[in-house]
């Protein structure tokens, strides 16, 4: 097999052409060689950048070692790829004992737990090998009822609770009485708890999203369906597969936006597939998609799942294979990942029209305890000219204005 430069040049399919190629190394499902052309791909160095920006360097690392590319890879990328899974792997078993210590403590105070996402993802042995999977932080969701019960342990266990300082400027420690007096609204954890001694914040839900997405998944169905696994000795619960599914694609495409932003990251997207893979029948896909498209998620769920199917080979039933999508929702996504500065553009403009809250002077007040409103105008102003990426060129005029007047 011919080495490819790290430098070589690239043509306009190159970026698709290496998603593709990035899902199929990822994919733990794929045990034989793949096969790609030298003459089309690759560019080793654009790769490792952007695995890392969609946070699958380390499943980069391992599936590279699995189908036998290790070879082709610049050996100072793969050392690169190798450190960064090793010191993965040990956050995520450090991570797990973090898990362990506090579990046991809150059983004891009667609390149920039921551990989400990426926590999720390794309690339950989603993947081969536990330093596959990067996680920032440990969410999990409890009964409202229970909340104050749970924010007292963890106070009690040493965990402060933080939230970003007025300006955006690092983050300050906030009391009991007032982590418990902020949740409320669009607000659906607790701010997050960090420990001197442990390298994940943790996350402690009451809803599993804001309220345009708690009709999609409601909490009590979700607490009271959660199933228990056990990891090395010890019980945790998480949601059953139907809910994991669900939680996957309504965080993914409707709290994030995907669907408007026409954006999947390839690990949630991978995530997805394994866990719909893992239903009993291809049928309760069509169950899953009855579901939502009661709340008005039955598109959105569609093109999540001919997503899947388009970059990692899910097996469709045949009433999401007969779904009729535009064939432009699927074409325009592939162009904006061919076409990184259009697609950069295009999500900006969407985001600042689609998610106008989060330039109301209220929001940014809300999330900046303690700013003033003056202040408050200014940050969403400049939000949002960085969001359509004006502020540059805006800066630029007002700054030649100026020298001509001088």
């Amino acid at each position: 097999m011919t080495h490819i430069q790290a430098n070589q040049a690239s043509t306009s399919g190159d970026r698709l052409a290496e998603l593709r190629f990035l899902c199929s190394i990822v994919n733990e499902r794929q045990t034989a060689p793949v096969n790609f052309d030298p003459s089309y791909m690759l560019n080793w160095h654009r790769l490792v950048r952007k695995a890392g920006d969609w946070l699958v360097s380390p499943a980069l690392y391992l599936g590279l070692h699995r189908v036998g590319l290790n070879d082709e890879v610049p050996s100072e990328l793969l050392d690169y790829l190798e450190a960064g899974y090793e010191l993965n792997r040990d956050r995520n078993l450090r991570v797990m004992q973090q898990i362990a210590e506090f579990t046991p403590v809150l059983a004891d105070r009667s609390v149920k737990a039921v551990l989400l996402k990426g926590a999720a993802s390794l309690a339950s042995g989603l993947y081969g090998d536990p330093g596959a999977r990067m996680l920032s932080d440990v969410d999990m969701l409890v009964d409202e009822n229970n909340l104050g019960a749970t924010a007292e342990v963890f106070v009690q266990l040493g965990y402060s609770f933080m939230r970003p300082k007025a300006g955006g400027e690092g983050y300050a420690p906030v009391s009991l009485e007032n982590a418990l007096q902020g949740i409320g609204g669009a607000c659906h954890h607790l701010p997050p708890l960090v420990h001197p001694a442990h390298s994940a914040s943790v996350e402690v839900h009451r809803e599993l999203g804001p309220p345009w997405c708690r009709k999609h998944l409601p909490e009590k169905e979700v607490l009271s369906a959660a199933v228990p696994v056990r990891y090395q000795g010890m019980t945790l619960h998480v949601p059953s597969l139907q809910h994991r599914i669900v939680h996957n694609f309504v965080h993914c495409m409707i709290q994030n936006s995907g669907n408007r932003l026409l954006l999947t990251f390839p690990r949630d997207l991978y995530e997805f597939t394994v866990l719909m893979e893992a239903l009993d029948d291809v049928s309760e896909q069509d169950e899953i998609y009855a579901r939502l498209a009661k709340t008005g998620a039955g598109f959105a769920f569609s093109t999540y799942c001919h997503r899947a199917h388009e970059f990692f080979g899910l097996p469709l039933c045949d009433r999401i294979k007969r779904q009729v999508l535009p064939r432009w929702h699927l074409e325009l996504g592939n162009l904006l990942i061919r076409k990184p500065t259009l697609g950069r553009r295009c999500r900006n403009v969407i985001g600042v029209s689609h998610e106008f809250r989060k330039f109301r002077p209220v929001y940014v007040k809300w999330r900046n305890p303690g700013m003033s409103l003056p202040a408050a105008y200014r940050a969403c102003f400049g939000r949002a000219l960085r969001r359509i990426m004006a502020e540059r060129k805006l800066t630029r005029r007002v700054a030649r204005l100026f020298a001509w007047g001088s």
